[in-house]
């Protein structure tokens, strides 16, 4: 069909059976090369990659706009992607073409920062950079009423999780947040203190504010499982900490214990004895645990801090969490 000048290609698609996509690009990028197009589309129905292969790079992957799941992703997003590329009016006054050079510029800008953050970081903690310490120092004060040494901080931050962060291809999973997190880990009492009294904390948003605006999820031992909401990334942790330990829902409901809001209770009315009101603001785990979800970001990445403590776990360590741009 490459032979007939009176039609004019203007993206080609190739077409695999479902779970058959991966390392389809070569041929690909065959027939688009030999096709002369912008745009090249590989799919099996539930996974969507678009490519520009007149692109810089030598790995497909350096080429691709954007990877589409059908079923797992944000079903607003694939849409757009989906209108954004394949519109028909689109494609043939290529806008389409226009739209993903766009993407693909505004992606590599991000892929660009996102490996550059972890080397900022080691360096920032290295030099022990005085305005990190500051940060650092003032805010523990603001907690427990005690201003630490600048020399402690430095050698915490170190000795902390968030102080060994270095491969670029981790950032994505490892990358340190703006929170109190590795402050509130070392002092359970005072994560618990402020999960309960978050009016006593200002400047809340920038605690919860991630790395990645717009990131949900978490990653566990290096794997990365995203969320669909903050309250959907607590549950999630939870259920996790539930597989490890039967008696995880005892353990925190106990940590948990002298507040008249609960995280966990076995009962639901439990959950909210002063607010009885909020009872709609609840989850059912699976093991017929209820959960409370009535709280701020802020308030759910202590809650996150608590429950690793709980499990013997080591938040920045073993569990990362991300909830998302707090402006959103």
């Amino acid at each position: 069909m490459f032979n007939e000048p009176a039609r004019k290609i203007f993206s080609i698609i190739e077409v695999k059976n479902i779970g058959r996509s991966d390392g389809a690009e070569q041929q690909l990028f065959e027939y688009a090369y030999h096709a002369g197009v912008s745009l090249a589309i590989l799919t099996d129905g539930r996974d969507w990659s678009f490519f520009l292969p007149g692109e810089q790079g030598i790995k497909y992957g350096e080429k691709r706009v954007c990877k589409l799941d059908l079923v797992q992703g944000d079903v607003n997003d694939s849409a757009r992607r989906l209108e954004r590329y394949l519109l028909h009016s689109a494609v043939v006054s290529g806008q389409a073409i226009a739209c993903a050079r766009d993407d693909y510029e505004s992606a590599s800008r991000a892929k660009q920062i996102e490996d550059a953050l972890p080397r900022v970081w080691r360096q920032m903690i290295d030099d022990e950079d005085g305005q990190l310490l500051e940060i650092i120092a003032a805010r523990v004060e603001t907690l427990c009423g005690f201003r630490p040494e600048s020399a402690s901080v430095a050698n915490f931050i170190k000795a902390s999780g968030a102080g060994r962060l270095g491969q670029a291809s981790q950032a994505r999973q490892a990358l340190p947040t703006t929170s109190l997190s590795p402050t509130l880990a070392s002092f359970p009492q005072l994560a618990t203190d402020a999960i309960h009294s978050p009016k006593k904390h200002t400047n809340s948003a920038s605690d919860t504010h991630s790395p990645f605006p717009g990131m949900i999820g978490f990653t566990f031992e290096g794997t990365f499982h995203r969320g669909r909401s903050a309250v959907d990334v607590l549950e999630q942790v939870y259920e996790l900490l539930i597989h490890r330990d039967p008696e995880f829902c005892e353990k925190l409901s106990q940590a948990d214990r002298g507040h008249r809001r609960r995280l966990v209770a076995e009962e639901r009315a439990a959950l909210y004895i002063a607010s009885p009101n909020l009872i709609h603001n609840s989850k059912k785990l699976s093991n017929s645990w209820w959960m409370s979800t009535n709280y701020a970001r802020w308030s759910m990445y202590q809650i996150i801090v608590l429950a690793c403590e709980v499990a013997n776990l080591r938040y920045n360590d073993d569990i990362v969490a991300y909830l998302g741009d707090s402006r959103s």
